[in-house]
């Protein structure tokens, strides 16, 4: 007997099945609703389950809700799952309103598409642990304080001298790394070492001669030249630039990599 006042539990619960041996599939429809002296509760939810020797995929869309004096919320959820030789594999959406008042939507996924012009792309990837996004640009609106606006990197094995053009923000500072890979292999006089330049516009910013060993051949003593790596931090006025990474030996083998941090 349900208390004065209350209306008992109600449940409808029609299901689907089909199975022959072990393979075996169903669909189960099931809404809830409740009424006791903790409150009211109301539910719905939606099964689907296969399984054969190949293995089990089963999906789930459960929505329900609940007053109480604890706390309001309400919750839909979409959840999918498989099992093959051993491995599973889980999916799922989750938008809910907690009992708070905050409101969250949760996705459990590796790739998450978007479609456009009748393509299928993936912006970004999560691995449980790191995100990746392949392709990124953003507008020109405001970047925090330290924020990383962009960056970019490149190497030519064959070129002593390599440049790269970026469009500066007021108040940002570009990070430059630059590396000369060195030619321990070739045989050059003393004093020919060179220097490893970095340059904006044209104008050098920071000059780090290359490192290089000392190699006795007969009288005359001659040298080899080792990897050598560069740092410089410029600020430059806004507007575009052109940036260029060079050793003045003439040897080849260079990279760099650029960041543009706003606000530093």
């Amino acid at each position: 007997m349900a208390p004065a006042g209350r209306a008992p539990d109600r449940r409808a619960a029609p299901t689907l099945t089909v199975q022959t041996n072990s393979d075996r599939g169903y669909f189960l429809a099931e809404q809830t609703a409740r009424i006791n002296q903790d409150g009211v509760f109301a539910s719905q939810i939606q099964d689907v389950f296969a399984r054969t020797d190949a293995g089990t995929a089963a999906g789930r869309i459960k929505f329900e809700a609940v007053s109480a004096p604890a706390g309001v919320a309400v919750r839909f959820s979409i959840q999918l799952s498989t099992e093959r030789n051993g491995f599973y594999r889980n999916s799922g959406l989750f938008m809910d309103i907690l009992g708070d008042g905050s409101s969250r939507i949760l996705f459990d996924a590796n790739l998450i598409a978007f479609t456009a012009n009748g393509g299928t792309t993936y912006p970004f990837r999560f691995t449980g642990v790191e995100t990746y996004i392949d392709t990124l640009r953003l507008g020109p609106g405001n970047f925090l304080p330290n924020s990383i606006s962009q960056s970019n990197s490149g190497y030519d094995s064959n070129a002593s001298s390599i440049q790269f053009g970026i469009t500066t923000r007021p108040g940002s500072a570009v990070m430059i790394f630059a590396e000369f890979y060195g030619q321990p292999q070739a045989v050059r006089p003393l004093g020919s070492e060179g220097v490893l330049r970095i340059a904006r516009d044209g104008t050098p910013l920071r000059d780090k001669a290359v490192n290089y060993y000392v190699t006795p051949t007969g009288s005359v003593p001659s040298l080899q030249t080792l990897g050598t790596e560069s740092v410089f931090t410029d600020r430059p006025p806004p507007g575009y630039h052109t940036y260029t990474i060079s050793v003045t030996n003439g040897q080849t083998g260079l990279a760099y990599t650029y960041i543009e941090i706003t606000g530093s």
